[in-house]
Formats: structure tokens, C-alpha cells, sequence
């Protein structure tokens, strides 16, 4: 060992960003169409902030831990935190009754454990040649311990036509998604109901979390003679996410499994029971029952519209590997450029996100870290819209030169 440093340090930091100016006060919204046509007029705020709102605070405690191993060619970081927010700024969704579509203001308190921990090795190191390999680990998790006025849950963000919704549940992981699923049998089969169609529940159930269960990183760099090679890549698992384009696929039978679907002869659900009687609780396997039959689009419009609403088919597993970086580049060696006055000269070509392996679940309908919104209803709540863009590839070179 050559190297240790533990630390430890507790920190309190408030936030009102989210905050914007005269957000408390009540002030009139010119909208589009109202009262009618062109003629324009105002209204009430429908997106409020409480005018009693507090800034949310912050308090982190952490403890480090560096070593450094044969002059360096290990090193270990590591780090742990707990984090405890209170007076939590959000935006809820309100009751349409109200008028409102969201009323911004503290909803609880939350607590967020994490854990990080960073290898570096060099395997190889010669004269000529150097090997740099470098892993990390990391992990959090962030649970509502409270939320305001005594609620059990709050929804941060509702989608009637997927079936689902993001929340914050006391006792749970934050944030959360929760919807609507498939009604099944003991085996754990669908229940049909008499013209074939999936039957769903009526009350919302936890389907997943937007939160990863850990992060895996891995750089990996080459030296020799001048050239350089490198490349970052990381991992990330045990999350879903709301995927708006697969309900959009889903509804007019774009998927690819819709192309089982037969419209001659009509479809059975695969896996699927139905009850032998009305109101017997007991279920078959479904061998005949069709969903729809014959030129008949109203049949497949039922069957895909009652496919597509159910939460559980419109949440999908986030897990992603992605390459975020190649880069190969050579450095002139300075007894040649020190001639023309150079004390460096490097050029370079690089590839920046050129590959992603999404989950088997996950048929390119959406990229869990793209996002058509950057408001805090975005993805990073564990939702993904229909209108985002794709993440961007890029390819290029660069010269570097020192004087």
C-alpha cells in the first residue's frame, strides 16, 4: 500500500430552482382557442404552485475511502451516502375535477441510500507499452418515508391510454410506475373474456421502477509507441420504463407479433384461459374462442385498443448496454515535430455511442435514456413518449497540437 484517505462529510444544501418567478402568485393564462376560434381571452393557471411552498433541503452524509496499491497500479475508490430529503418539490397530477392539470408543491419526505466503488488496474506496464483497464460499481436507492397531508401515495404523472402512471408511495421506491394489468388465472394465464379479448384489472398494481439496481462501468485504454486505443461501455439493469411508442403500435396492430394475427379465421391469445361458465371461477385453456373472424376491423380494433390499454403490456424492461466511446489516436513522437516548433501533435478519430443492446422486450420501441421532454415528467420519472428523438451517433477526428 502507498496510498490511503478516508474521509467522511456531511453536507445540507436547499433547492427552490424548480421554483419559477411569480409561480405562487395567481396570474392569467392567454390560451389557444378560448373562449372560441381566434377570439382570446384568459384563464386560471390549470399548473398552480402552492403559495405556502418551502424549499426543499438536503442533507447528505458520506463516507470515502481511496488506497492506492503497488505505486498505483491498483487503485480502489470507494464511497457511501445517505441522503435525506425534506419538503420534496414536485409537481402531482390533479383531479380533473379541480380544473387544474398539476399543482406544484412539497409532497414528503424521502431517503436515499447509495454505494460506489471504482477499480483501476494496469496489468501491463513496459517501457513501450501501457494497459489501463478501469471497473465501477454503483447503486442507489431512494424511498418515500412520508408524504403530505397523511397520503398513502401521490400520482406524479397519469397516461389513461397506456394505463399506467409514475408515483410516489410511501414505503416505496420513488419514483414508481404502477398500472393496470392483465386479470390471469392460478397458472398465471390470461382470462379471455366470451369474444376472445384480454380482460384487465380495474385498480392499478406496482409494475416496476424507474431506478436502476446498479450501474456497471468499464473503460479500457491501449498505449503503444504513440498510438492510443480506448473504449467506455456501461451497463445498467433492474428497471422499466412506460413506453408510449409501443402503445402506439400496439393499438393498430403494428407490433410484430401482430403478425400472427389472422384475419380469416380470427386469433386465439396464446397462453390464454376462459371460464367454463359466467361467474364459475373456473377456467380452461382457450382452444376456440376468437378474438374476431372474417373481414371484420371492428373485431381487430377491439382486440389491439383492449391489448394496448393495459399497463402491464405498455411497460417494458430499461436494461441497456451501451458503448459510449471508441477512440483510437496517435501522438507524433517529439523528436520530429520539435523542428517545426510543436512541443505535441496528436491526431485522432473517435465513435461516440456507435453501439446499444437493449432488452429482448425492448423491440427498439424506445432508448430508456432518451426522452421527448425535459421537464421532471420526462423519462427520467420512467416514462417515454412517442415524440422523442433517438440518441445521436457520432463519428469524427480531431488534431491537437501544443506550441
Amino acid at each position: 500500500m502507498n496510498y490511503l484517505k478516508v474521509s467522511a462529510n456531511i453536507v445540507k444544501v436547499g433547492n427552490s430552482s424548480s421554483i419559477q418567478p411569480y409561480a405562487t402568485s395567481e396570474i392569467g393564462v392567454f390560451p389557444t382557442g378560448f373562449p372560441y376560434g381566434q377570439l382570446g381571452s384568459y384563464i386560471i393557471n390549470q399548473r398552480p404552485t402552492d403559495k405556502n411552498i418551502k424549499p426543499e433541503f438536503v442533507t447528505t452524509k458520506e463516507v470515502n475511502i481511496n488506497i492506492g496499491l503497488f505505486n498505483n497500479r491498483i487503485t480502489i475508490d470507494g464511497s457511501a451516502y445517505i441522503s435525506d430529503t425534506k419538503d420534496l418539490i414536485t409537481a402531482a397530477t390533479a383531479s380533473s375535477a379541480s380544473g387544474l392539470a398539476t399543482s406544484q408543491s412539497n409532497i414528503g419526505d424521502m431517503t436515499t441510500k447509495g454505494l460506489e466503488i471504482d477499480l483501476g488496474f494496469v496489468p501491463v506496464k513496459t517501457e513501450d507499452f501501457k494497459w489501463d483497464l478501469r471497473a465501477s460499481y454503483s447503486t442507489n436507492k431512494s424511498v418515500i418515508n412520508s408524504l403530505a397531508a397523511g397520503a398513502n401515495e401521490i400520482n406524479l404523472l397519469s397516461d389513461a391510454a397506456t394505463g399506467t402512471g409514475i408515483f410516489a408511495q410511501v414505503g416505496e421506491e420513488f419514483p414508481l410506475i404502477k398500472g393496470t394489468t392483465f386479470l390471469r388465472d392460478d397458472n398465471g394465464s390470461i382470462i379471455v373474456n366470451q369474444f376472445g379479448l384480454p380482460t384487465r384489472s380495474s385498480s392499478n398494481s406496482i409494475l416496476g421502477k424507474s431506478t436502476p439496481d446498479y450501474i456497471l462501468g468499464l473503460s479500457n485504454s491501449f498505449e503503444y509507441k504513440g498510438i492510443r486505443l480506448s473504449a467506455v461501455m456501461d451497463y445498467r439493469t433492474g428497471h422499466q420504463i412506460i413506453s408510449g411508442t409501443k402503445y402506439d403500435l400496439t393499438w393498430p396492430g403494428r407490433l410484430v407479433e401482430s403478425a400472427d394475427f389472422d384475419r380469416e379465421v380470427g386469433f386465439i391469445l396464446p397462453n390464454s384461459v376462459v371460464e367454463t361458465a359466467p361467474g364459475s371461477g373456473i377456467y380452461t385453456p382457450n382452444t376456440s374462442v376468437y378474438s374476431a373472424a372474417g373481414y371484420n376491423p371492428n373485431g381487430i380494433i377491439d382486440y389491439y385498443g383492449t391489448l394496448s390499454r393495459a399497463g402491464e403490456h405498455n411497460v417494458i424492461n430499461a436494461t441497456a448496454f451501451k458503448v459510449r466511446e471508441l477512440a483510437l489516436s496517435y501522438s507524433i513522437p517529439t523528436t520530429v515535430i520539435e523542428r517545426i516548433g510543436l512541443t505535441s501533435l496528436r491526431f485522432g478519430i473517435n465513435a461516440r455511442n456507435p453501439f446499444t443492446v437493449l432488452a429482448k422486450s425492448n423491440k427498439g420501441y424506445t432508448d430508456p435514456e432518451a426522452s421527448d421532454s425535459t421537464a421532471n415528467n420526462g423519462n427520467g420519472l420512467g416514462y417515454s413518449g412517442t415524440g422523442q428523438y433517438p440518441n445521436t451517433r457520432t463519428f469524427g477526428g480531431s488534431i491537437n497540437l501544443t506550441f
